[in-house]
């Protein structure tokens, strides 16, 4: 009875390690199996956003990743990705058209003030913008003075740098030469007709002789 009874113990002790060990074999073959499934759903993930990322930069900017290739967490991190570089899309959009309205002349066009770091965007449109406004109107200003007669005024290319200053000096380049031009060609028939009525329509200071010689010629007609 005692050995009936030990056989029994045995026995019994080991069914529920077959039983145990077989169950144990059930959950890591179900471990295994949703540890694969996860395996392969991270691999479509990688493999849709390189072919996103491929088609983005051969030009292809409305490229999304597909939202029905994914089921629960999948499709949430592709759609949160779709939304992250359809944002940063948008914020170059806002950025160009500026640019293309400067481009346009319309040197007013406004930017939405961007959040933290992206705010270097706004930096750089208002840098443009201030040259260009600046340029305009040291233009404008330029050109009323010599309208009024001082013909001396230039445009201050001190403020600009770069292009802008170029453009700056090669404005007051030409100017010099045209004036230059008249200011020779003036001397030459001082007491026409036609120097006289120019010399009339002109602003005063304007009318400034080039010389002493010439001042002395036509003193009565160069009275404003």
């Amino acid at each position: 009875m005692p050995l009936a009874a030990a056989w029994a113990g045995t026995t019994a002790a080991w069914l529920v390690a077959a039983v145990l060990g077989s169950q144990a074999w059930r959950a890591l073959q179900r471990l295994q199996a949703e540890a694969d499934g996860a395996a392969q759903r991270l691999q479509q993930l990688l493999a849709e956003a390189q072919r996103m990322a491929r088609a983005h930069e051969a030009g292809d900017i409305d490229a999304v990743m597909p939202l029905d290739a994914f089921e629960v967490e999948g499709r949430l991190l592709a759609q949160q990705v779709n939304a992250l570089v359809g944002s940063h899309i948008a914020v170059k959009k806002q950025a160009l058209e500026c640019v293309r309205r400067f481009g346009q002349g319309d040197f007013h066009a406004t930017l939405e003030a961007l959040p933290c770091k992206k705010a270097f965007i706004n930096e750089v449109i208002e840098q443009v913008r201030a040259n260009l406004v600046g340029l305009v109107a040291e233009l404008n200003q330029m050109s009323r003075e010599h309208d009024a007669g001082d013909i001396d005024v230039v445009i201050d290319s001190r403020r600009f740098a770069g292009d802008f200053r170029t453009m700056a000096d090669g404005i007051n380049r030409m100017v010099a030469g045209h004036i230059a031009v008249k200011k020779k060609a003036m001397p030459a028939w001082p007491n026409s007709a036609a120097a006289t009525s120019m010399r009339r329509s002109m602003p005063f200071q304007a009318r400034r002789p080039s010389s002493t010689r010439w001042s002395s010629r036509c003193a009565a007609t160069c009275r404003p």
